[in-house]
């Protein structure tokens, strides 16, 4: 993931010299490398200080620059409060590239990014998008640029896959449906689509026929859209790789209990630190594998009304 956002961050660089990357000690782990290299004035790294980092983002973006702020998730929180008075408050095109988004795997509680979700979509103004594949991530880079305000783009640690076999539309405001069904849908963030593809295969084996649709944008939700889909499904399945306290799928669900009788089940990352092991060992633990996924949706759908 951070190849492909630091291949594109330096080829939008090229073509507008406003572009400034802003970093907090971890240039070369978020894929800064190339820019630095071509562009050694404009990738400021302020160290450990990420309080400083959005500030001076804030800043630059005042004075007319377009600062990308490149952090790790759980590295970001620190700067809570300078994200929201800082940049939100005055509504400032700062761009957030929260890498590590999501479990992360192997290092421990320290380094789980399963909180992104829930804190930026508390703030106003934010504009929150998360990417299903590599090109998608470079297509929303380039989305962000033109939106006039604050953006965080949220991706995970690892290698970005290729999810073009399922099509791919453009990159507006609207999500997009990755696999067709009648009889239910999951709506995924973009870390956890191919886990909501899997599991709607394995439903399909079992006669149960599962739309799946990458939500694109997080905050602010595409209430039109949503509505939607409650009209068509009785029962939505959310599935996000973040905590499910304060997390996408509670947002949906306020949406569908303020407008429908659509029933929503929220599948994320209890309201706990998660410890250390690889994804996919986490995954299987907490019951966000394909398998579980299935088999959590198939028992959702014989719950009576």
């Amino acid at each position: 993931w951070a190849y492909f956002f630091g291949d594109e961050l330096l080829k939008l660089a090229e073509k507008d010299d406003r572009i400034v990357a802003v970093t907090a000690a971890m240039g070369d782990a978020t894929g800064l490398a190339p820019m630095r290299e071509k562009y050694p004035d404009r990738v400021l790294d302020v160290g450990i200080a990420e309080q400083h980092a959005v500030s001076m983002s804030a800043g630059l973006a005042l004075g007319g620059r377009r600062p990308v702020t490149v952090i790790y998730s759980t590295f970001l929180q620190r700067a809570y409060d300078e994200i929201v008075m800082d940049v939100c408050l005055q509504n400032l095109p700062v761009i957030f590239a929260v890498d590590h988004a999501g479990v992360s795997g192997a290092d421990g509680e320290t380094h789980q990014g399963t909180f992104d979700i829930s804190y930026l979509s508390s703030m106003p103004n934010m504009t929150v998008l998360s990417p299903k594949d590599a090109q998608e991530l470079r297509e929303m880079l380039d989305f962000a640029m033109k939106v006039n305000g604050p953006c965080a783009i949220r991706y995970p640690k690892g290698n970005a896959p290729d999810l073009s076999q399922f099509g791919r539309t453009e990159m507006r405001a609207n999500p997009e449906f990755a696999a067709s069904g009648d009889d239910t849908v999951i709506i995924s963030d973009g870390s956890m689509l191919p886990v909501a593809l899997g599991a709607s295969e394995m439903l399909k084996e079992r006669g149960i026929s599962t739309a799946v649709c990458n939500i694109r944008i997080i905050k602010p939700l595409p209430e039109y859209f949503l509505k939607n889909i409650f009209r068509k499904y009785p029962k939505v399945v959310v599935l996000e790789d973040g905590t499910v306290n304060g997390g996408l799928g509670t947002r949906i669900a306020a949406l569908a209990n303020s407008c429908s009788d659509t029933k929503v089940l929220t599948l994320g990352w209890p309201d706990r630190f998660i410890e250390a092991g690889s994804v996919g060992e986490l995954r299987a633990r907490y019951g966000l594998n394909a398998l579980q996924i299935a088999r959590k949706t198939e028992e959702f759908l014989e719950e009576k009304a």
